[in-house]
Order: structure tokens, then C-alpha cells, then sequence
């Protein structure tokens, strides 16, 4: 019988810790970047751009995050505001180096104060990154992938090389109970 009680009491003890262990997550993450865009052309001049973008992430678990942005970028005189709502899935979400997978769907204002000329378009943005994470509140990041812009009244569509470097800055832990 005593035996019975001792490894009850130590299966216990192991499940509680086990459980309070993983009941602290972070929920909201704040993040910020700068990149840059690379739109190659078979007929016509290639551009350069530069952009920075802000945003948020609710991290549902460990392993995967709804996103939000709002990115400002420069690309061959045009000047583009992006907000964008996507989701992220962590490869490894307990790693100190993470791999992750990310799909962001956006709409973009782009105007060009030369050519006198603006217009929205939507995009489909698919990529994949790498969290460092130098403690649990504050990490860095790197990111790159293909964004499909859809210009509907112009009829055309944009394959941008897009790559990023930021930081991350995790706030808001939660019970989980």
C-alpha cells in the first residue's frame, strides 16, 4: 500500500511539474524590420527597393502565430503601404534557433509621384525564416519569400524577391490553467 501512495504522490509531482512548466506562454509579440526587394524583369529594368514594416503576432501556441503588418517599402520610384494578415508555423517553437514557415495575404496603396499615378492591388506573400531567440522575451529574425502582387485595374501581376532582417519583443505571458 505504501508503495501504491509513494508512486502516486511521485507521478503527481511529475505530471504537476511537467504542467506548470508549459502553462507560461507568450502571447503577443511586437516585431519590427527592415528589408529589401528584388523585382527581376525578362523584358525591362530590374528594381531594387528598400521597406520597413511593424507588427503583431498572437501566438495561439509554441508552434504557430496569427500575424499582422504594416509595411512601408520603395520599388522603382513607386512607394507602397502594405497591410497584411497572415500565419506563421514554428518548426521547432522550443529551439533557441527557429525555422519557421510563413503565409501572409495583403492589400497594397502604391502611388508614384512622377508618373503621377496610384492604385491598390492584393498579395499573396509565402516564405520561410529563422527566429534566434537571445532570451524568452527578445529574439532576432530573418526572412525571405516571393510576394504576388495582383494589380486588378492594371492588369498585372508582380513576383518580388523579398527579404527581411528584424527583431522580435515578446510581452503579454499568459496562465494557462
Amino acid at each position: 500500500m505504501k508503495k501504491i501512495v509513494l508512486t502516486s504522490i511521485l507521478i503527481f509531482m511529475m505530471l504537476s511539474i511537467t504542467k506548470l512548466h508549459a502553462q507560461f506562454e507568450q502571447k503577443l509579440t511586437i516585431g519590427a524590420s527592415a528589408g529589401f526587394l528584388y523585382l527581376p524583369s525578362d523584358v525591362g529594368d530590374s528594381y531594387m527597393g528598400i521597406s520597413v514594416d511593424g507588427g503583431i503576432l498572437y501566438n495561439f501556441s509554441r508552434r504557430s502565430s496569427l500575424v499582422t503588418n504594416l509595411r512601408f517599402f520603395v520599388l522603382g520610384g513607386e512607394y507602397n503601404a502594405l497591410v497584411g494578415l497572415g500565419y506563421k508555423l514554428n518548426v521547432l517553437p522550443l529551439k533557441k534557433l527557429n525555422p519557421y514557415l510563413f503565409m501572409e495575404g495583403s492589400i497594397n496603396y502604391y502611388v508614384n509621384f512622377e508618373e503621377q499615378y496610384q492604385g491598390y492591388a492584393l498579395g499573396a506573400y509565402p516564405g520561410i525564416g529563422f527566429d534566434y531567440r537571445l532570451n524568452d522575451n527578445l529574439g532576432l529574425f530573418a526572412q525571405g519569400g516571393m510576394n504576388y502582387i495582383v494589380d486588378i485595374p492594371n492588369e498585372l501581376i508582380l513576383n518580388i524577391r523579398y527579404y527581411q532582417l528584424g527583431v522580435r519583443i515578446n510581452f503579454l505571458k499568459t496562465k494557462d490553467l
